[in-house]
C-alpha cells in the first residue's frame, strides 16, 4: 500500500507492506531496509536493489 498524508507540517508518504510471519511493516518516505529491497529483487518487481527504482515500481 501506498499511502500520503501529513505529520505535523510535513507531507509524507508511508509504503506498507504484509511480510509473511512479521505482519505488516510500514516505512515513511521510501526510507527501506535492505530485506525489503533484496525481497523486491528477488520476486522480479526491481531489477536492482535501489530505492528509486522500488519507489517508482510502487507508484506506476
Amino acid at each position: 500500500m501506498v499511502a500520503r498524508g501529513e505529520c505535523g507540517d510535513k507531507n509524507v508518504r508511508v509504503y506498507a507492506f504484509y511480510l509473511p510471519g512479521k505482519g505488516i511493516r510500514a516505512f515513511f518516505n521510501g526510507d527501506f531496509p535492505d530485506y525489503i529491497l533484496e525481497h523486491a529483487a528477488s520476486v522480479g518487481l526491481i531489477g536492482k536493489k535501489e530505492r528509486v527504482e522500488l519507489v517508482k515500481a510502487l507508484e506506476g
